[in-house]
């Protein structure tokens, strides 16, 4: 019986010393289908990746960057962080099209099998064969480089606080964090980068490939890895890359995170960044 008493006397301590330490700064809640999301003091997990606030009700991770920008924890069009998302030619908003091409992109005239049809975002960029300059060579586009506030998806998916990142904002989170490429699939079939910054340990997460199932001959099913873009994956900057039919993206391959440039027309993720 004494033995007894000792047992739930050493249960009862355990059980009161893990109160005290959650109540000290670990607090386990539940918040609708968010029952993932862990709070230890002002940080909170999800998916593995840390949440440090809410924009227009949008998550964020804080990771002491230097310019105080905060970046979504997830893509645009997803609704966590291991998920990927829809995919966007450069200034458009809705995602995931059937065919990413010059004859399909929103802002060229259909009639030019190219480049050279952009109508909108054209700058001097000495390309004489673009509708932006006259037969004269001169220009006269609109010699925006930058998108407008209309043309921002992330602004337009998530709200006025919401951007798409500048190249400087990009340069500034490739600088400030560590890289690892996650090699660990889970049951969603993500595969990506995972950021630690170094500035307070915090992580963000960029998945770059999906797992597809298909069936083999025994109709048992396997997995196999499908990775966008060949072996890269692109996301979206908000700014032209210096000529009218590229624009800035980040690219994630198997060694490296680099800021990049792209077609314009091509497909590519979006992750926003906020600076409230």
């Amino acid at each position: 019986m004494r033995k007894t008493f000792e047992y739930i006397y050493i249960i009862t301590l355990s059980i009161a010393t893990v109160i005290y330490l959650l109540q000290d700064g670990l607090d386990l809640f539940s918040n609708d289908n968010e029952t993932n999301y862990v709070k230890y003091k002002k940080t909170l997990l999800w998916d593995g990746v840390h949440y440090s606030g809410k924009a227009c009700d949008h998550p964020y991770v804080d990771l002491a960057l230097p310019s105080g920008t905060k970046w979504a924890i997830y893509n645009v069009g997803a609704d966590r962080p291991l998920s990927k998302g829809f995919m966007f030619a450069w200034a458009e908003k809705y995602g995931d099209k059937l065919v990413y091409d010059w004859s399909h992109y929103a802002y060229a005239q259909h009639d030019c099998p190219d480049w050279n049809g952009i109508y909108k975002y054209t700058i001097p960029d000495m390309c004489f064969d673009g509708k932006w300059y006259s037969r004269q060579k001169i220009f006269n586009g609109d010699g925006h480089s930058v998108l407008m506030n209309e043309d921002d998806a992330a602004k337009f998916f998530y709200g006025e606080e919401w951007c798409m990142p500048s190249p400087e904002q990009v340069s500034e989170l490739i600088n400030g964090c560590n890289w690892y490429y996650d090699e660990e699939c889970n049951d969603n079939g993500i595969l990506g980068f995972k950021g630690i910054s170094k500035y307070n340990g915090l992580i963000i997460f960029f998945p770059i490939s999906t797992l597809a199932v298909v069936h083999t001959d025994n109709k048992t099913e396997q997995k196999m890895n499908y990775i966008f873009e060949g072996s890269d994956t692109h996301y979206w900057t908000n700014s032209l890359a210096g000529v009218t039919s590229m624009a800035f993206s980040f690219k994630f391959s198997d060694s490296s995170v680099v800021l990049s440039q792209m077609s314009r027309c091509n497909a590519a993720f979006v992750r926003g960044v906020c600076e409230n």
